[in-house]
């Protein structure tokens, strides 16, 4: 627990421009044509990547609990959103 906090204390974090750009023209794009669900899909792999990318340059202890827990809560995401419960009367 200690070295999770002192990694957050001492965190930075450096976002390439042009992948924050690509982001919010995708966004804007899935906001004008009324695709929320693609739109929170697109935001959550970004966001992944970019943590990834973190976590890849801090040290490899808590690499392999970032993809378990990102890829299972990715996969139950998409399930969320692409699943519909039947409608009953």
């Amino acid at each position: 627990m200690k070295e999770i906090l002192d990694l957050l204390g001492n965190a930075s974090i450096e976002l390439p421009v042009i992948e924050v750009s690509i982001l919010i023209l995708i966004l804007s794009v899935c906001l004008v044509l009324r695709l929320p669900r693609f739109g929170l899909i697109t935001s959550y792999l970004f966001i992944y990547r970019w943590g990834l990318l973190f976590f890849l340059k801090q040290g490899h202890s808590l690499l392999v609990p970032y993809l378990f827990f990102g890829f299972a809560i990715g996969v139950a995401t998409v399930i969320g959103l692409v699943w519909k419960p039947s409608a009953t009367d």
